[in-house]
Order: structure tokens, then C-alpha cells, then sequence
């Protein structure tokens, strides 16, 4: 017993002088990938109704589901039912765009026209969310953007460019 209290006192210590939070959020319920797919198929299916092009991506929904909404619906916090539907419908469906409510929230989230009618409360939690939201979809297309570049930048080497090089004599020759 003694050790376990020093090593939770050793850990925090540390964790205090790096500055960093003693642990993560914990994660909801563990979900399995078919749970993850039938949501996704959901929403490209009601994107494909409304006449709508869905650019969400599977591991990004995934991703956003379980590490930023939690399982949980964004308004009231329930797990039961849960579903994807666009925050603002004059928006299009991107992840930006999306949050977690329970079915019965999104039905009556439909029916309101503009956002500004909803408690501000709520908005104001929402917006934190997707704010949450943005910043991972930015940094995502930061790095794909550098994958792009790396990989262009490797393809588009030619034997000319390498001719004379040591690489290219020892592999040459």
C-alpha cells in the first residue's frame, strides 16, 4: 500500500512540473467498429436524401464521436440513441457541422429553423464543441497537406535528378 501511495504522488509531482494533466478524459463506453460504421452509413444516407454531398470520413466521425462528444449527446448527455445530424441545416455535412444528439433531440432540432431560437446555453456549449471540432479538422488537413507535399516532393525525383548522386551510382552500378 505504501508504494502505490508513492508512485500516485510520484506521477502527480511529475505530471505537475511538466505542466500536464495528471490523466486523459476517460472514454465512454468501448464501441465496436460495426456501431461506428452504422452511424456513418446514417449520415451519408441523410446526406444523399437531402440531395447533399457528405465529406465526413469514417475515422474522423470515429475519432470525433469518441474523443470529443464522448458518447454522448452534446446537449443533454445521454448515450441512449445517439445520432449525427447538422447543427446549422444551412450549413453542408461536414464534420464541422455535425454533433451527437439523441434521436428524440434531433427530431425536435430539425424543426428549428434558425440557431439563434435555441437557448444560448446551448449554443454556447455547442460552439465549444465544435470549436474542439475545427481545431482537429485543422490540424488534420495540416497533416495531410504535408503528406501530400512529402510524397509529391519523393515522386517527382527523376533519374536525372539523381544521376551523380552516390545513392544512384551504387544502386546503377
Amino acid at each position: 500500500m505504501p508504494a502505490a501511495m508513492g508512485l500516485a504522488l510520484a506521477s502527480y509531482v511529475i505530471c505537475d512540473l511538466a505542466q500536464k494533466p495528471i490523466g486523459q478524459k476517460p472514454l465512454f463506453w468501448p464501441v465496436g467498429p460495426n456501431f461506428m460504421r452504422k452511424m456513418h452509413a446514417r449520415v451519408r444516407a441523410k446526406a444523399q436524401k437531402a440531395g447533399l454531398w457528405c465529406d465526413v470520413d469514417y475515422e474522423e466521425m470515429a475519432y470525433v464521436v469518441t474523443h470529443i462528444f464522448r458518447g454522448r449527446s452534446v446537449l443533454s448527455g445521454s448515450k441512449i440513441h445517439p445520432i449525427l445530424v447538422r447543427w446549422d441545416n444551412s450549413k453542408p455535412f461536414v464534420l464541422e457541422n455535425l454533433v451527437q444528439l439523441t434521436e428524440e433531440e434531433a427530431l425536435l432540432h430539425r424543426k428549428v429553423e434558425k440557431i439563434e431560437d435555441l437557448h444560448p446555453e446551448y449554443r454556447k456549449k455547442v460552439q465549444k464543441l465544435l470549436a474542439e471540432v475545427q481545431e482537429y479538422s485543422n490540424s488534420l488537413k495540416d497533416t495531410k497537406e504535408q503528406y501530400y507535399q512529402n510524397y509529391n516532393g519523393i515522386t517527382n525525383l527523376s533519374r536525372e535528378s539523381l544521376a551523380g548522386t552516390e545513392v544512384f551510382n551504387n544502386t546503377v552500378a
